[in-house]
């Protein structure tokens, strides 16, 4: 998914991790971990700070896209 605020790519990494990279310059920001299981559904905030993740696991988990500290599970 690409959040055209932040400049960020993340695709879904095969060890249920997210990857956010940097689409100006190709390098890695940060790895979000934790799921258990594979992510299904991704979604911004407006603000570009935030990110929730859905996964197969049953949880949803909201993410501080500046520090890549997860911050709530929710399920």
């Amino acid at each position: 998914m690409y959040h055209r605020q932040c400049h960020q790519r993340q695709h879904h990494h095969l060890n249920h991790s997210l990857k956010l990279w940097n689409i100006n310059t190709g390098k890695l920001i940060n790895t979000l971990a934790g799921h258990r299981s594979h992510v299904c559904a991704i979604a911004f905030s407006p603000d570009g700070q935030h990110l929730a993740s859905g996964s197969a696991d049953g949880t949803v988990k909201l993410w501080d896209l500046n520090t890549g500290q997860e911050l709530y599970i929710f399920g």
